[in-house]
């Protein structure tokens, strides 16, 4: 039994090592693989008809959009781009002409990218390119190949190779077939980076109401994006005014999240003329991950003291408050102004400067000099200011024109819409929505808006209690 065991070990042996060696060649290949698709080695393919040492005019696309700036194993993907390229460059024929093509130009906008004749003068172009905060697309890339082959006439053989991690790239080829078939030679893509990725960003800073006074604190939000597979905790957001640390918040974001972060009311210290605007940098950082370019988000920020602001009515100057009669602009100019109206021993943004229609026919050029805001109310027609204010609308001056009061539609069509040439945006419709109190007869029906039916935050101002704003609307 012994010797019928050996002699049947004996055959198997060798196919047990010819088993081994090629599980042993599988598994090696298995790992070779792997690691050459971490590398991710690229050569041009040239048409199957062709010469692989005839000449050849290659397009190089590289994407250096804001996504490119992603960091892996100590790189960007546009440093692991320029490598695929710089072999790519090396692989070609002799007499090869090179198109160098960032999908999102330089820092500083330039022309059409020129045609390299040497593989030298291509390289040290390559090494130039850099990540810009700026978005490509496919259609765009296919059109920038196109101009690229269009320049160089010899060699006649195009080869075009596009470098992107797909991240700004929404391909759909569908609808981009006939854009492909436009071109004089078959596009080659090289994709690079992760599927998934581990990044957050600031998407938006901006200061409540648009400018920051020097009386009143100003307050900024920042809005934080994050995608991402995991949560990200203990994400540290700095706000940094005139390049020092004004405030710190801490949060934790969750996947696919958008994080709005309110910062503590800040003060400017800056000496600011009354009526003048000067303007202060502010900047939001978070805590670095792999894209550190888009960790913060500078803002300049207008600060004022004092904005003059023209409100236009029916009294003007006239008004009698111990008679209760008000000019229509008294509600806008107690919101904006409550110092103006002895609501408020604090200093203002917003200086009142409060007139009717005839002052501002005869000093409109003064008033409207530095004004930032003209608010015209109740005025039966804005008689002769029509060519003055489109001059000052003209100019960047913001006009707001209400109704109320003796308003006429009609005249205000005749006198101020102009075939489009006037101040009004659209001619105005002859019969205003309600009745006035003398159409009523002693008996008011007043137009009141729905308070809960008021949606959105530009319904409510900063500070105002709801009730005060209940009885505005």
């Amino acid at each position: 039994a012994m010797d019928f065991l050996r002699q049947a070990i004996h055959r198997s042996r060798r196919w047990l090592r010819l088993r081994d060696l090629v599980l042993l060649l599988v598994r090696c290949g298995c790992i070779l693989a792997f690691a050459l698709a971490l590398a991710q080695p690229y050569r041009l393919a040239a048409p199957a008809a062709a010469d692989p040492n005839q000449p050849v005019h290659a397009v190089f696309l590289l994407d250096n959009s804001l996504s490119m700036g992603y960091e892996q194993l100590g790189r960007s993907l546009l440093d692991e781009a320029k490598e695929k390229l710089v072999e790519a460059i090396e692989q070609l024929p002799p007499g090869s002409v090179i198109s160098i093509v960032p999908l999102c130009g330089g820092r500083r906008l330039s022309g059409p990218a020129p045609a390299y004749r040497t593989k030298q003068d291509a390289l040290e172009a390559l090494q130039t390119v850099e990540v810009v905060d700026r978005q490509a697309t496919a259609p765009q890339a296919i059109d920038l190949a196109r101009q690229a082959c269009a320049r160089v006439a010899q060699p006649t053989l195009k080869q075009i190779l596009l470098v992107t991690d797909h991240q700004a790239l929404p391909w759909r080829v569908g609808s981009l077939e006939e854009d492909l078939k436009r071109l004089p030679g078959a596009l080659q893509v090289l994709r690079l980076g992760p599927q998934q990725r581990e990044n957050a960003w600031v998407e938006t800073v901006e200061v409540l109401d648009g400018l920051a006074d020097v009386n009143v604190p100003a307050v900024f939000l920042a809005r934080i994006r994050y995608g991402g597979q995991t949560p990200r905790r203990d994400v540290q957001v700095t706000l940094l005014v005139e390049g020092a640390s004004a405030a710190v918040e801490r949060l934790t974001l969750l996947p696919g999240q958008t994080a709005e972060v309110r910062f503590p009311p800040y003060r400017f210290s800056k000496r600011v003329e009354p009526g003048q605007v000067v303007f202060a940098p502010v900047e939001v950082q978070i805590s670095a991950d792999r894209l550190p370019m888009d960790d913060r988000r500078a803002l300049a920020v207008p600060v004022a003291a004092g904005l003059p602001v023209v409100f236009v009515d029916s009294l003007g100057k006239a008004e009698e408050p111990r008679l209760g009669r008000y000019g229509e602009t008294y509600r806008l100019r107690r919101l904006l102004a409550p110092g103006a109206m002895g609501r408020s021993t604090q200093p203002e943004m917003v200086e009142v400067r409060h007139g009717n229609l005839s002052q501002l026919e005869s000093e409109g050029r003064r008033l409207l000099q530095d004004a930032r805001v003209v608010v015209m109310a109740g005025l039966p027609s804005p008689g002769a200011t029509t060519p003055l204010l489109r001059e000052y609308v003209q100019q960047g001056g913001t006009l707001l024109i209400a109704a109320g009061g003796q308003f006429d539609p009609q005249a205000w069509n005749q006198s101020a819409w102009q075939d489009g040439l006037g101040i009004l945006p659209a001619p105005l419709k002859p019969q205003p929505v309600g009745r006035t109190p003398q159409e009523t007869l002693g008996r008011l029906e007043p137009f009141f808006l729905d308070f809960s039916s008021l949606m959105g935050h530009y319904f409510f101002m900063e500070h105002e209690p709801e009730e005060t704003l209940k009885e505005l609307y």
